[in-house]
């Protein structure tokens, strides 16, 4: 009965319109019958023998098992304990001597110790014998086999869907692979259903890379080349409430090299003593197998030498010393992600800018760092930061992670100097968010930024205070906490603005947890700093 309730199927998709149309089986000839009954054949089998298919998968896979002989000679080169073929092992440079644990400053490892995780099984594209694309396979993609059976497919770039086996012709084979996926499914791929093409989040479904996160990139007096400072920093726990409040959110630390990064007094010279301090500062800091952003600060005279330097061949002598920086730093941390604070400014990126390129620079870093500080103060600067953005992204070609520096302070214009906040909502408006929405596309889709974080740096505090040296601890304290208090609420502010920036997850809507691949990869690798 289950084959003759086939046959009929087939009859009506042979006289419905919503079937197969009479002209398809005008053009089968005689030749073409025969494969029809094989047709119909195959499909008696299915249906005939789809009880048994499916009471063995419900029995499941306990009912099955594979006897393995432990005195079993393994396979030559196998190592039965830890499952690895040694000769697959690749050696590394394990860094000289032990590395220095320095009391109480270290960033360290939030994790402790790191372990692989399993790969998440990805979904297929297509499906397999899904002739139509409608993403099941049954007898229409069968109907439109039989329709180009025995003919060879046309030259590129044609198409020929019907030739599922790639041989160039559409024969037995591919019916075949129909047959043996009948029923299957799968769900359409993003932006095949209805309403996928209304944009569910703010940056849309092509967007490519890790949903953004927030870092901190503040430079606590923990990280200070002058022990006063690092001693007072310690004993009245500096940002306490931030640091703790970020370690609880998931908002992890950037690590920043201080004075010059490799070029350790940023004298526009490496010398051995540069290297050596530059190599205790990471043994101190950063764990060999770190593998996450690290900002090289680097400054000094070369930085100024950018601005007004006239030729390719001058700004190429500055490019060359900054990537032999690059270089020196990845033989020290071959995993981590080094790239130089700045870059490019935003003179580089407007797009007047006519002056020598370092655009050599940026592609040869792991990372770049360029930031959105602004003093126009009660002015919207959003479509400039969002360009700025937008063309360090370009300069790059979306092919290097781009963390975004963000300053909540501005210039006094009268006397100069940080001495000031934004308010939140101007920070957001015309700092966060331009950096956020800024992308750039190509062929692939959109590009976005890595990261957004805050830069900002204690030492402000003293230096714009006329009285400093005669406040007591507890004076200190109070101004300590009121900085304290702005960098908690701005994080407080930025950690759900950039899950805005989530994509949505197409079938129930849940935002995918930040930094899940390569671009962030190492982040939660750090802490803060511990007190």
């Amino acid at each position: 009965m289950r084959w003759i309730g086939t046959f009929t199927v087939l009859w009506r998709f042979r006289s419905t319109p919503a079937g197969c149309s009479r002209t398809l089986f005008k053009r089968l000839d005689v030749k073409r019958l025969i494969p029809l009954a094989t047709v119909l054949f195959l499909l008696s089998c299915i249906v005939l023998t789809g009880c048994k298919t499916q009471d063995a998968r419900q029995r499941g896979f306990d009912d099955y098992s594979v006897d393995i002989d432990p005195n079993e000679a393994p396979p030559e080169g196998f190592v039965r304990d830890t499952g690895r073929d040694p000769d697959l092992n690749i050696g590394i440079d394990i860094p000289k001597g032990t590395p220095k644990q320095t009391p109480g400053m270290q960033i360290q490892n939030r994790i402790g110790s790191l372990v692989d995780e399993p790969e998440e099984p990805t979904e297929p594209d297509t499906l397999r014998g899904d002739v139509n694309t409608d993403y099941i396979v049954n007898i229409v993609d069968v109907l439109a086999i039989i329709g180009q059976f025995q003919e060879t497919c046309p030259d590129p770039p044609e198409e020929c869907p019907t030739d599922l086996d790639e041989s160039n012709r559409t024969g037995i084979e591919d019916l075949m692979i129909v047959i043996s996926n009948w029923n299957a499914t799968m769900d359409p791929p993003v932006g095949d259903n209805e309403g996928d093409a209304d944009d569910p989040g703010p940056m849309g479904t092509l967007v490519l890379g890790p949903d953004p996160v927030v870092l901190d990139s503040i430079y606590y007096d923990f990280y200070s080349r002058q022990a006063e400072r690092v001693r007072l920093a310690i004993e009245l726990d500096q940002g306490w409430r931030t640091r703790n409040w970020n370690s609880k959110n998931g908002v992890d630390v950037l690590p920043y090299v201080y004075g010059g990064g490799v070029d350790w007094n940023a004298d526009r010279e490496y010398t051995a003593s540069d290297l050596e301090q530059f190599e205790n500062w990471l043994d101190d800091n950063i764990p060999y197998d770190y593998n996450g952003p690290i900002c090289l600060d680097m400054e000094g005279e070369w930085w100024t030498m950018m601005n007004w330097v006239g030729s390719q061949d001058e700004m190429d002598v500055i490019i060359d010393f900054y990537i032999q920086g690059l270089e020196y730093a990845r033989e020290l941390r071959p995993n981590a992600m080094f790239g130089y604070w700045g870059l490019p400014k935003k003179a580089q990126t407007h797009h007047t800018y006519n002056g020598p390129s370092i655009r050599r620079l940026l592609v040869e870093s792991d990372v770049i760092f360029p930031d959105t500080y602004e003093n126009n103060a009660g002015a919207g600067d959003e479509e400039r930061i969002q360009a700025h953005i937008e063309k360090c992204i370009e300069m790059v070609e979306g092919r290097v992670p781009v963390h975004v520096q963000m300053s909540p302070r501005f210039q006094d214009p009268d006397i100069g100097g940080y001495r000031h906040f934004h308010t939140t909502e101007e920070f957001i408006r015309d700092q966060a968010r331009p950096a956020l929405e800024a992308r750039w596309q190509n062929e692939d889709g959109y590009h976005r930024v890595a990261s957004i974080g805050i830069w900002d740096a204690y030492v402000y505090v003293r230096n714009y205070h006329d009285d400093w040296w005669n406040l007591s601890e507890a004076d200190i304290e109070d101004l300590w906490t009121e900085v304290d208090l702005i960098h908690m609420e701005l994080n407080q502010e930025l950690v759900p603005l950039a899950a805005e920036y989530a994509r949505t997850n197409t079938d129930d809507g849940d935002k995918q947890d930040p930094g899940s691949d390569q671009q962030n990869d190492g982040l939660d690798h750090l802490s803060d700093a511990v007190r």
